[in-house]
């Protein structure tokens, strides 16, 4: 999942989380992955993007693109 934020919370989940923080250019800040029920900020981020745990995280100063998925009804 992708939000327009810097921040971050794991409270209700039951297992670790990779979190990736981007810039407003889509550069990584940073990728951490959070055990449940803590919080991060992240300064410089604007969006965080949430991932499993197994997937390798990202280097930080990496560009990354987002793209948006549009699902027919």
């Amino acid at each position: 999942m992708v939000f327009r934020t810097r921040s971050v919370h794991t409270f209700g989940m039951a297992t670790d989380l990779l979190v990736v923080a981007l810039d407003a250019g889509g550069h990584v800040v940073s990728a951490e992955v959070v055990a449940p029920r803590r919080v991060r900020v992240v300064p410089g981020a604007t969006w965080i993007v949430e991932l499993p745990p197994t997937i390798p995280p990202p280097e930080v100063g990496m560009g990354l693109v987002l793209m948006r998925r549009i699902l027919a009804r």
